[in-house]
């Protein structure tokens, strides 16, 4: 209990990273009490990316419940904390040596032996080397240039000399063009849905650039743009098509608003001529480590289509979320989409003790799958099995081995036992009911099954594991995971589905028709897959994962353990770079959100931004059409005013 008086301030949580030559260095904490009062009987609680070895040495700490990002640290002599005093504890064997400060905790809150929560206010992590903490971050500087303000860059422009005059408005004149006129509606609500303090550009009356479409046999997805002194054709030969040729012509009006010297709008004379160099161009979301609400995923869906990405890689569940309305098991959601003291899932990643919680209900996916499609955006549903399980696995525990210990084996993010159980009989007629009801809610042709990241220990001390199996050790994980996964592709086809899996997903004997797989862990590895003939989709970690730094700064938010990248790095990278292989089943490349360190907005926008448009802008745009210095140019467009709302 704590004494004293009641409004309280909260206690502060310092912390400091020590490094060492031969080690990873050890982490000191401290805890301040500034409150006026005396914190008596009570543990640390605190969420940190940040965790230590099974043989990690603490001093001046007990350690207790280690859950995922959740961790507990009772005193080890310390009965009362008063006020002014200071209760300091070290930890060695750390897992990898902090780069960042949000490498420290992330949340923290002290609980009492009678059940009081008592709030902690976090410090970000110093670095006990140089004692830095804060710095000003590198902000974009760009080469000015006049020309279109277009992301991507079109794949042919064809620009008469000069500068035409900057449209008030872009207005559809045939009414009859049931095409035209559906697809100008979308594009400008998805303009105003980006720039709401914009004026709108599509109008259906008044004066400004006259609007027309003509159809043309071309590939699908491209489109041609024929710009006069008052009026602008646009040929296309599908939906997509048009609605491709309006975003461009809404981004050429507004980057010329901005800055009509830097930005032109085409002399007449001019053309564009344009089509996607990849089929896939793809944009991943982790809501299940932190949840986003229907409208902050549309508003990620309009960025999508602003830059022209045509595939949205929604990942709904792992150890830290269930996020889908399942309706043949209410618990999932009940129980798994919760977070907090005392809850099923301790609190994760920045959570106070009160947690965090949410859901998709099937009527929400239903509202957003239709948003998408209106916008040319398939999503492909990612349930991530059979590790990453930790929600699943806690709201319905019957899926579990009743005599497997239940820290018999852990994952790479700290968590126990995180592995559906193939030998367990009920695990089958779970995935099958999941499968159903996500093939159900998704009419796109993919659906993801994760397999990434299975404990290589998985299952060796279940009973039932053992049983059905006839090796042991690493062949037991690998003969059930290999089963398991071609089962489930095997029911995916059966309902006409493709299903995606990540690299260390595809297992021995995995046929490659109807599998999709994303290569993330090394680019290297692609050509080994293209020659056992899967269909590929390119997300490197080293150039396509946002939530790694952008640089090396200390004060710099995000991940490291790959090397830092912006978007320069991100801009160069190739896709097709080093392949001895034919490449034609190499669908294109897609970026990827894990949301471990999306704390704000702020920081959400300092990861996404600008590396998402030099990922867009490498899908779309043939590699001899790129230019760097032209992307710094027009990023200007975008990097000058904010373009997001609060998204977190």
């Amino acid at each position: 209990m704590h004494e004293g008086r009641q409004d309280i301030d909260p206690l502060l949580l310092e912390s400091y990273w020590i490094p060492d030559t031969e080690s990873n260095g050890r982490i000191r904490y401290i805890l301040v009490n500034n409150s006026g009062t005396t914190i008596r009987e009570f543990k640390l609680c605190l969420t940190s990316t940040l965790r230590f070895e099974a043989t990690v040495t603490a001093v001046g700490c007990r350690i207790g419940t280690v859950d995922g990002s959740y961790q507990e640290f009772h005193p080890e002599s310390l009965i009362g904390l008063c006020h002014k005093e200071a209760w300091a504890f070290e930890l060695t064997q750390l897992l990898f040596k902090p780069a960042h400060a949000n490498d420290g905790a992330l949340s923290a809150f002290v609980l009492c032996q009678t059940g009081e929560i008592v709030p902690v206010v976090v410090a970000p992590l110093h670095h006990a080397e140089d004692g830095k903490i804060l710095s000003e971050l590198s902000t974009q500087t760009s080469a000015s240039s006049s020309l279109p303000g277009v992301i991507p860059w079109p794949n042919t422009v064809l620009l008469k000399a000069g500068s035409g005059r900057i449209p008030d408005s872009l207005i559809p004149i045939d009414s009859a063009n049931i095409r035209l006129i559906k697809q100008a509606c979308i594009a400008g609500e998805t303009h105003q849905l980006l720039f709401p303090d914009d004026s709108p550009i599509i109008r259906h009356e008044g004066s400004g650039i006259r609007m027309s479409q003509l159809p043309k046999e071309m590939k699908p997805e491209g489109y041609e743009l024929h710009f006069d002194d008052q009026s602008v054709i646009i040929m296309a030969g599908d939906d997509a098509g048009v609605f491709y040729a309006l975003i461009s012509l809404l981004q050429l009006v507004r980057a010329a608003r901005l800055s009509g010297e830097r930005f032109q709008w085409p002399a007449p004379g001019s053309r564009i001529k344009d089509r996607p160099g990849f089929s896939w161009r793809g944009a991943h979301l982790d809501v299940a480590r932190r949840f986003y609400p229907d409208s902050e995923v549309r508003f990620f869906l309009a960025i999508m289509s602003w830059y022209k990405l045509n595939c949205f890689h929604w990942h709904l569940t792992d150890d830290e979320g269930w996020r889908i309305e399942i309706g043949a098991y209410p618990e999932l959601t009940e129980i798994g989409s919760f977070r907090g003291l005392g809850k099923a899932i301790s609190p994760q990643l920045g959570d106070s003790a009160a947690g965090s919680h949410g859901f998709y209900s099937k009527s929400a996916v239903s509202n957003i799958v239709r948003f998408a499609a209106e916008r040319h955006i398939e999503i492909m549903p990612e349930i991530d099995m059979p590790g990453h399980a930790t929600a699943a696995l806690r709201s319905l525990p019957w899926l579990v081995d009743p005599g497997e210990s239940r820290n018999s084996y852990l994952s790479i993010q700290g968590f126990y036992n995180n592995a559906l159980n193939p030998a367990v009989a009920e695990t089958s007629v779970f995935v099958n009911k999941v499968v159903d009801e996500i093939v159900e809610q998704f009419p796109g042709p993919v659906v993801h099954i994760g397999g990434d990241e299975v404990p290589q220990s998985a299952w060796h001390e279940s009973p039932l594991a053992i049983e059905k199996t006839s090796g042991s050790g690493l062949t037991r994980t690998t003969q059930l995971q290999n089963g398991f996964t071609r089962q489930v592709q095997q029911r995916l086809a059966l309902q006409g589905k493709i299903t995606g899996l990540w690299d260390d997903g595809v297992v021995d004997g995995l046929a490659a028709d109807n599998v999709l797989v994303f290569v993330w862990r090394d680019a290297r590895l692609v050509s080994g897959l293209l020659q056992r003939g899967f269909d590929i989709v390119m997300t490197p970690a080293q150039a396509c994962y946002l939530d790694i730094a952008r640089t090396s700064d200390w004060i710099e938010p995000g991940a490291s353990w790959v090397p830092a990248y912006d978007e320069t790095s991100a801009y160069r990278f190739d896709v097709r770079e080093g392949l001895s292989v034919d490449d034609s089943k190499l669908l294109g490349m897609q970026s990827c959100l894990w949301s471990e360190y999306v704390a704000t907005k702020e920081v959400l926008n300092r990861l996404l931004f600008p590396r998402l448009l030099a990922i867009a802008e490498s899908a779309w745009t043939e590699t001899d059409n790129k230019s760097l210095a032209g992307f710094n140019a027009r990023i200007q467009a975008v990097e000058g005013v904010r373009l997001h709302p609060e998204f977190i």
